[in-house]
């Protein structure tokens, strides 16, 4: 399955979306085009066979916060994205500020996000 590419003039930066999965990767959009970042959620997998895409710890979309803070040290602050939390070198909104509140978007590195 081939992603569909766009470049992203106000981040500078060229996304390759998987749509059945909702991965995107993000690269510079320079000559060197590095991978920069990655986030997975906004819509949600259309094909039922794309395997779930979690991290080792088993956190991935759906998620509740209790799993993920049972998985890794977690801060959570209200933001103008909603309830937004990380854990390390991972990011995400969560539902809510709930204990049962599952995780809707995630992303490490360098990504795009209107604020």
């Amino acid at each position: 399955m081939q992603p569909e590419v766009a470049e992203n003039l106000e981040c500078r930066a060229t996304v390759a979306t998987w749509p059945a999965s909702g991965l995107q990767l993000w690269f510079t959009s320079d000559s060197a085009a590095r991978f920069i970042g990655w986030s997975l959620g906004g819509r949600a997998p259309t094909d039922s066979t794309v395997p779930k895409l979690t991290t080792p710890s088993g956190i991935g979309l759906g998620s509740t916060r209790a799993a993920l803070d049972s998985a890794y040290v977690v801060r959570v602050a209200r933001s103008s994205l909603g309830v937004e939390f990380s854990a390390g070198g991972l990011a995400g909104i969560l539902a809510s500020a709930r204990a049962d509140a599952p995780i809707q978007n995630l992303w490490a590195g360098q990504v795009c996000l209107a604020r």
